[in-house]
């Protein structure tokens, strides 16, 4: 029986507490007499003493009563009945900005907006242009596909080399004409230092994007220094896509003979220190 009557009052009290008139007194009550209850709870003096002093100097008369319950009851009050009333005028008034900030954007966002027929005809127009600039590309590539062929064709007859003896290639920059260069089966190629690839001399470089490679024939003027005649010449192991008189101590590659200062034929060959100088 006891723990239900306990039940109770704590139903009671709870009750009490969540009522708003009450809760707000109450706290009022405790903020506005914050003294008196430091005092009353906290100071060391004896309990009758802290009692008398609270009495004596805050509630010594009936003014002083009302004004330590009287401003906390009017604070209750006005949270009870005029905070609700202030609370919607609070809430209207915030809901009617939020409509009007949604109108406003709704309104600048209908002015950029496009239509549906809008968006098919920017649509179609892009896909009409992609498409005339794909159209385009493919034309130029066929174009310079066409071109490289026939100028390797004259290159060939011109120098009268073997059909498969020269192509053209996309290249580096530090690329120039003299490199010896080799390709591994890609569309770009590289300065050599031993072989590697398809072998091969560039003799022409256009824009320092692409060059001409010839693997066979005679070529003269090419070479920045003067050529030692009837020398021969192997692949340089020390300065990539250079060429030397020096015989190699290592498997590397013939290039060809000098027939003058100035002219030079291409005549590439396996070198093996080992077979051919015993040879």
């Amino acid at each position: 029986m006891l723990e239900d009557l306990t039940k109770e009052l704590k139903a009671s009290l709870y009750e009490r507490i969540r009522d708003p008139f009450l809760g707000s007194f109450a706290s009022s009550w405790i903020l506005w007499n914050w003294q008196p209850i430091s005092i009353f709870f906290f100071d060391e003096s004896p309990i009758v003493t802290r009692i008398g002093f609270i009495v004596e100097k805050y509630y010594p008369n009936l003014c002083g009563k009302l004004f330590g319950f009287g401003i906390p009851l009017v604070a209750a009050l006005n949270y009870t009945f005029l905070y609700p009333f202030i609370k919607m005028g609070i809430v209207n008034f915030t809901g009617w900005t939020t409509k009007l900030i949604r109108e406003i954007k709704e309104n600048h966002e209908n002015k950029y907006r496009l239509t549906s027929e809008q968006s098919s005809f920017l649509r179609q127009r892009f896909e009409a242009e992609i498409t005339q600039i794909r159209d385009t590309s493919q034309n130029e590539i066929r174009t310079n596909d066409e071109l490289s062929l026939h100028l390797i064709e004259n290159f060939k007859i011109a120098n009268k080399i073997g059909q498969n003896s020269a192509f053209i290639r996309r290249c580096p920059p530090q690329i120039i004409s003299g490199t010896w260069v080799f390709e591994g089966g890609g569309t770009v190629v590289q300065a050599v230092m031993s072989r590697g690839g398809t072998l091969g001399l560039v003799t022409k470089v256009f824009n320092q994007t692409f060059c001409i490679v010839q693997s066979e024939g005679i070529v003269s003027d090419l070479f920045f220094y003067k050529l030692e005649p009837s020398k021969k010449y192997y692949l340089d192991q020390e300065k990539p896509g250079q060429m030397t008189t020096r015989i190699p101590t290592a498997v590397s590659y013939q290039v060809g003979i000098a027939r003058s200062e100035n002219s030079f034929e291409i005549l590439l060959a396996h070198f093996d220190p080992a077979v051919d100088l015993a040879n």
